[in-house]
């Protein structure tokens, strides 16, 4: 029982970590674009750049984890983080920009790919501690760019942030060192007394399809908000430089609540129902906020948006690891996958708002909490049927 209380807790600390580091790349950017005289578009590529990270080392790790374990790839690949996070803050030149937001990638993709099996295996799938998990990142996203803002407002500069942060990624790594996640999956495979293999057989249910969809066009609205929504209130006149980034602090201070609920009432709502009912209330919020300029009514759409989308990746990820049966490398083809989304739109919302108009770029984003809204459908609609033929 202590060795699962010490697992749960060093990886909701190394999460709150990756959560912070996450957020703290889109509250920054606007001076990092300033500081490399950089454009939208080229700010775009940069957040990109850390998708592209998380892409490829969300599906490499659960495929290098079946074969030299859990603990050995996360010390070794999460070393980048700090690395990242210490050459933002010192470098002017544009291509090391993207290299080290591609090293930050790298670091959130093999923690987020860790931490999600290790404690959906631990919760035997239940969804409250793995909402509980997603609280301690949304904790750091939430703490991140008010940290930044602070040390702006008193002129330390945003590279003071990073650097700090940078020295707590360390200890994460430390953490890591000490707490013994193999365990967790060698208990599992001895509990199913099966050998080390990469079992596809996942490949031929629909519902890995459905749900993977909500992953993907999840990763594409959030990695886009996240990183555009400063700027865009910021450049639109909707907030003022100064407090835009905390508007960021706030969605995910909602979605640190958010998440606490859905953790206490999955018991009583099937995933896929609680899957419909967040992005139905998604899709309604964010529609509003692209059509809005209230200024009264822009926080509180930003808070509706952070509550409903709190406990949708969380949720995903419980009804996931039970589709591929608790397996890191269907869980890693997956959240790998979806990493695709990551990549595509921040890109995409940038050339828009670079070519058209903000607003416009914006606007994009909410044609992917749409398609992320048909995917719950679908899924629901599959497991009703499922429920009557039985």
């Amino acid at each position: 029982m202590n060795q699962k209380k010490s697992i749960l807790a060093g990886c909701y600390y190394t999460y709150f970590i990756v959560g912070a580091m996450s957020l703290v790349i889109g509250a920054v950017l606007p001076s990092l674009m300033e500081k490399c005289a950089l454009n939208y578009t080229e700010g775009g590529l940069l957040l990109s750049a850390h998708s592209i990270g998380f892409l490829i080392c969300s599906t490499l790790t659960g495929v290098i984890a079946e074969f030299v374990g859990r603990k050995r790839t996360v010390v070794f690949i999460s070393i980048l983080i700090p690395v990242a996070l210490f050459g933002l803050a010192f470098t002017k030149n544009p291509g090391w920009l993207f290299v080290f937001l591609l090293f930050t990638g790298f670091g959130r993709g093999v923690v987020n790919n860790t931490n999600n099996v290790t404690v959906s295996t631990l919760a035997n799938g239940d969804a409250g501690p793995v909402n509980i998990l997603h609280s301690f990142f949304a904790v750091g996203g939430c703490l991140a760019p008010v940290i930044v803002a602070i040390f702006l407002k008193f002129n330390l500069g945003f590279e003071a942030a990073l650097i700090a942060l940078a020295l707590l990624s360390i200890i994460a790594i430390v953490v890591y060192l000490m707490i013994d996640i193999d365990s967790v999956q060698t208990l599992k495979q001895a509990d199913k007394k099966e050998k080390k293999k990469l079992d596809s057989s996942f490949l031929k249910n629909p519902d890995f399809y459905l749900v993977f969809g909500i992953m993907l066009f999840y990763l594409c609205s959030e990695t886009a908000i996240n990183g555009w929504l400063t700027a865009y209130l910021k450049d639109t006149g909707r907030m003022a430089p100064e407090i835009a980034p905390l508007m960021v602090s706030l969605m995910w201070l909602v979605m640190i609540i958010g998440r606490l609920v859905v953790a206490g009432i999955s018991h009583k709502i099937h995933v896929y129902k609680m899957l419909l009912i967040l992005s139905v209330g998604a899709a309604m919020v964010y529609g509003l906020f692209t059509f809005t300029q209230n200024l009264i009514l822009i926080p509180v759409l930003i808070l509706c948006i952070g509550l409903f989308l709190a406990g949708i990746y969380p949720t995903s990820v419980s009804a996931l690891n039970r589709i591929v049966d608790f397996s890191a490398y269907g869980m890693g083809l997956a959240m790998g996958g979806a990493g695709v989304g990551s990549i595509v739109m921040p890109a995409i919302t940038g050339y828009v708002a670079q070519n058209v108009a903000m607003t416009a770029g914006m606007l994009c984003i909410w044609v992917t909490v749409i398609l992320m809204l048909v995917c719950a459908i679908l899924v629901f609609l599959r497991n009703q049927k499922r429920k009557k033929s039985e």
